[in-house]
């Protein structure tokens, strides 16, 4: 919400939608305006569609955006084009897997970056950014950073949507040959791109999980550190015939069958960025995907959860493991934490559902689990053992 405007996106990149963002009177719910992510005939990027196949192009708007307040600008991402199989709609597909910088008043897109192109692997672009004012390369950027499904972390100039640098946030990434350094565009590998001819292509790495799914990331602006959750897994991909993928309202319009599966004995990692130097300062891995959202506090933690139930809280500086408790079933959910007659909570929900449930099974759970912090951590001096024994959560049912 900005003012007196309340904004909404769309899912259904899967069923031949065409993906929006609206806008809404707060007091009334009248609406104020939809801007399309995908281009009408005249627009400027309809070029980049073939035929009528806009009407059914995609690029979902499923995760809520971002809003600059010193540039009056919203941040939002959009997910995949459709059908997923990219020979069958040649072009860019212009807004398919991008970030979108739009007029809240209005709706007009200012400046879009796309990161993936003709993308026929399910790598939506729908992370939220996050925005963050730091010195690069000696020069102060207003940045968006955002960590892709692709496999990339892209640092983005937020005032003009100029591409800055990326960085691969998984090892072996081959479904491109590598970034241009200007302009931020992949360089396709055929030979990893699956098309509608009912044949399978693999291994693709990432897997269209990610890289990073729709799970927040975390920042803490004192160190200059992004936290990410990240996933090293490949996929296999069979399009479908060209004459067997036929839109109907309603059904899905994929046409692509898909397997996820292990490169390796760890999938899940979180990490810390350090955006300003360009470089991983640390990883903690996990045997299973993660899912979860990161919470970073100004005392130094980094709290997060994982598929084996544990909610946990890690050292910003070094990742190291400081507390965790056992909630019974896999955390999928992003913490929050918030005070209350002066005490400081932090809160979680635990549920093994969605994507993970997918691919293994597990306790389903389904409790919010709140944590009181017995010590100041909005005050904490530093990060000594003997600080950080002080701010540990302790349940309170």
């Amino acid at each position: 919400m900005v003012g007196d405007r309340v904004f909404v996106g769309i899912s259904g990149g899967e069923f031949g939608v065409r993906g929006y963002v609206k806008a809404y009177d707060a007091k009334t719910g009248a609406p104020l305006w939809t801007s399309y992510t995908v281009p009408a005939p005249g627009e400027p990027g309809a070029d980049t569609w073939p035929g009528e196949m806009w009407k059914t192009g995609g690029g979902p708007t499923w995760l809520t955006g971002a809003y600059d307040a010193e540039t009056d600008t919203l941040y939002w991402g959009t997910g995949n084009p459709g059908p997923w199989a990219g020979d069958m709609r040649p072009g860019d597909n212009l807004w398919s897997d991008s970030l979108l910088a739009l007029d809240p008043a209005t709706g007009k897109i200012k400046w879009g970056f796309q990161y993936t192109p003709n993308d026929s692997w399910d790598y939506d672009g729908v992370n939220t950014p996050i925005l963050v004012d730091v010195t690069i390369d000696g020069r102060p950027v207003k940045a968006a950073v955002q960590s892709n499904r692709n496999g990339f972390l892209y640092v983005l100039d937020r005032t003009d949507g100029k591409f800055i640098y990326a960085v691969p946030t998984v090892d072996g990434i081959n479904w491109t040959t590598g970034l241009d350094p200007t302009t931020g565009r992949p360089a396709i590998n055929e030979a990893k791109k699956p098309k509608s001819d009912g044949k399978r292509v693999e291994p693709i790495v990432p897997g269209l999980e990610g890289g990073t799914n729709w799970f927040p990331p975390a920042y803490n602006p004192e160190l200059g550190y992004f936290f990410v959750a990240t996933n090293q897994w490949a996929m296999g991909l069979t399009g479908w015939e060209k004459d067997k993928v036929v839109y109907k309202p309603g059904d899905l319009y994929m046409g692509m069958d898909y397997q996820m599966y292990r490169v390796g004995d760890t999938i899940g990692r979180v990490k810390a960025f350090d955006v300003a130097n360009k470089k991983w300062v640390w990883e903690m891995s996990s045997q299973l995907p993660l899912f979860a959202g990161l919470l970073a506090t100004k005392s130094g933690l980094v709290f997060t959860g994982d598929q084996r139930g544990f909610f946990m809280a890690l050292d910003a500086k070094t990742g190291k493991e400081l507390w965790k408790f056992q909630t019974g079933s896999g955390i999928n959910a992003s913490p929050i934490t918030y005070e209350l007659d002066g005490k400081q909570y932090v809160a979680i929900l635990s549920g093994l559902g969605g994507d993970p449930g997918f691919y293994y099974t597990a306790p389903k759970g389904g409790m919010l689990w709140v944590f009181s912090i017995d010590g100041a951590l909005q005050d904490s001096p530093g990060y000594s053992q003997e600080v950080i024994d002080t701010m540990l959560p302790t349940f309170k049912p």
